[in-house]
């Protein structure tokens, strides 16, 4: 019998949830590591659509060149849909990798890091052309502002001045941004399906 002053270590249980993800994911050698080498190329593919295909849309539609581009760049919005699938995954990697590790997801911290990330240079940016729409007259209206400042650009798009158009790809990762971690988070199982 033990002396009733010496402690006994028992390990912490993990909950449930956490044990049957933690036996259901193991995280690949590739992915362990911080940065992905792979990504750097996958973005500059991703860039060069981008801007074939604003290219494409700058010249005459009759053209040699216009045709030409079309072919390489006919679905226009290819460059950014690969972006939200790179994007996915780094976020999708952070979460599991979080999980894994502390057996939750600290949504506050991970908050925080994409409000560093994004929010100033984009509020900035939002805060020139508000300055230039008043100076140059460029007859972006109050409504396109707020929809542009609450990310909600993708929801009204005919009203869209060419300055704030690109605003509605923030808008659908910010969306994602919001919405992928908290169901990652209380439900892993949903999220997978969700996935899937």
């Amino acid at each position: 019998m033990l002396p009733q002053t010496e402690a006994i270590l028992v390990p912490p249980k993990k909950n449930a949830l956490g044990q049957l993800f933690q036996s259901a994911f193991t995280m690949p050698e590739l992915l362990k590591g911080g940065k992905i080498p792979s990504i750097d190329g996958l973005r500059a593919i991703a860039i060069l659509w981008v801007i074939g295909g604003h290219i494409k849309h700058s010249l005459n539609n009759s053209s040699a060149t216009f045709n030409a581009l079309d072919i390489v760049f006919g679905v226009g919005q290819l460059g950014v849909k690969f972006f939200f699938v790179i994007s996915g995954f780094l976020i999708t990697t952070l979460l599991i990798k979080e999980k894994l590790r502390t057996s939750t997801i600290d949504l506050k911290k991970f908050y925080i890091r994409r409000f560093l990330r994004i929010f100033p240079v984009y509020y900035l940016y939002l805060a020139v052309i508000l300055v230039l729409n008043f100076s140059c007259g460029m007859g972006i209206s109050g409504t396109t502002f707020i929809l542009a400042v609450l990310y909600l650009t993708n929801f009204n798009m005919s009203s869209y001045n060419w300055s704030l158009m690109h605003s509605w790809s923030l808008s659908v990762e910010e969306q994602y941004y919001l919405l992928w971690p908290t169901i990652f988070k209380l439900n892993a199982t949903l999220a997978t399906r969700l996935a899937i």
